[in-house]
């Protein structure tokens, strides 16, 4: 029977320590700032800056130190951009307390978008002329809001790659230069508007041009060279 007694003394002591415990951590704890919600503050204030231009951005901060210990802000936290910065792949943000023990926190976020881009379906050899059917369109998740990739076959128009390009590769404007469309040596004929009144002429090409590029043009019959924009493969317009 004292045997009984003791085992249900002990586990009742047991049983109150626990609780005890329990109760000491929640309490400490309520003594304590959310370090998880001093982050959502931060992101919670970045996302309210961001453009909301249809595009899926994601917003991540960077967790804190756990050995972090800051009082509880009695009231809601206040989350701001530190004079100066700007919003970009990684960003600073701060949020402070403002009540109470007031304390400021400087929580690094980070921030990704995604869009839509063009991929190589196939390989490309260097010069190639990239069409629709040599391209997927795909979402890509980018570091940052600004998409550094082509999005629309549009934007290859006139374009040809400048190297070999493998299947897989997403595709961007640094990896393209301007079709050329006339060569130097090449006749062409001169288009000049003089007084609402066009004027046609026969003269050779000084140097390569690409569409809407501006190039020499020496006059085969006066020998007068001027310079024009490339129009097409066989005309440059003169402005006089």
């Amino acid at each position: 029977m004292r045997r009984q007694q003791y085992l249900w003394s002990m586990c009742l002591l047991s049983a109150t320590s626990v609780l005890w415990a329990q109760v000491q951590t929640r309490a400490h704890a309520a003594a304590f700032q959310s370090l998880i919600m001093i982050q959502a503050s931060a992101e919670q204030h970045l996302r309210q800056l961001l453009p909301n231009d249809g595009r899926l951005i994601i917003v991540t901060a960077d967790s804190l130190d756990t050995r972090l210990r800051l009082a509880a802000c009695p009231q809601p936290l206040e989350a701001f951009l530190p004079s100066g910065a700007n919003i970009g792949s990684r960003v600073t943000t701060g949020v402070r307390c403002t009540a109470g023990t007031q304390w400021t926190v400087y929580v690094p976020v980070s921030v990704e978008s995604e869009s839509p881009t063009l991929v190589l379906n196939k390989a490309l050899a260097r010069n190639a002329v990239v069409t629709h059917q040599d391209v997927d369109v795909k979402p890509q998740r980018i570091p940052g809001l600004a998409n550094p990739y082509l999005k629309s076959v549009t934007e290859l128009a006139g374009q040809r790659l400048k190297r070999d390009v493998p299947a897989g590769t997403v595709l961007g404007p640094g990896m393209f230069q301007p079709e050329v469309l006339v060569r130097r040596g090449q006749q062409v004929t001169v288009v000049a508007t003089v007084s609402g009144i066009e004027v046609r002429t026969q003269a050779v090409a000084l140097s390569d041009g690409s569409a809407n590029s501006r190039i020499r043009v020496k006059n085969l019959n006066s020998a007068k060279v001027v310079e024009g924009l490339v129009d097409s493969n066989s005309m440059v317009r003169v402005d006089l």
